[in-house]
């Protein structure tokens, strides 16, 4: 009988993680083309708190799903893309989007117009202007992220209770 190498040993946690991707995937396959809705896309503000089911019945099936791996397990998303953004799932809600376009400030625009347009209220801190978003049913933020030519490179509307 040849000799057959030690198969590497899966923790818990991984083997869940990767068990609750590929039933994500199922999920989705299983939504009917037809079926997929055309959503209300001028605020991206209202995706964050979606389940799963409706961002399903919203969206339709999503052009690809991947996991976006955290420092901490508990930081794993698995993150639904979309030709109107990137929606990162925990549990079973949105608590993020990654979007193109918010409030008048599209990707490529410069660091100086993100920080006019949003006004007094915007806050730079470490590269990165922060937003607060008001009457929201949880605390949300706006952050733009930009490149080293101070052009924004990705906008993120989140919770910032999680």
């Amino acid at each position: 009988m040849p000799f057959l190498p030690p198969v590497p040993m899966r923790t818990k946690a991984t083997a869940l993680r990767n068990h609750s991707l590929v039933c994500l995937v199922f999920l989705c396959t299983m939504i009917p083309l037809h079926a997929q809705n055309q959503p209300n896309t001028t605020d991206a503000v209202s995706f964050v708190g979606l389940t799963v089911s409706e961002l399903l019945q919203t969206f339709g099936v999503p052009l690809s799903v991947h996991a976006s791996r955290g420092v901490e397990v508990w930081q794993d998303d698995v993150v639904f893309v979309y030709p109107e953004g990137d929606f990162y799932l925990h549990r079973d809600r949105v608590w993020q989007v990654g979007v193109k376009a918010i409030r008048g400030i599209n990707s490529g625009d410069s660091r100086d117009k993100v920080l006019h347009t949003l006004g007094e209220s915007a806050r730079l801190l470490s590269g990165s202007v922060f937003f607060q978003i008001d009457h929201a049913p949880w605390p949300l933020v706006l952050r733009y992220d930009f490149d080293t030519n101070s052009r924004v490179r990705g906008i993120f509307v989140y919770r910032s209770d999680m």
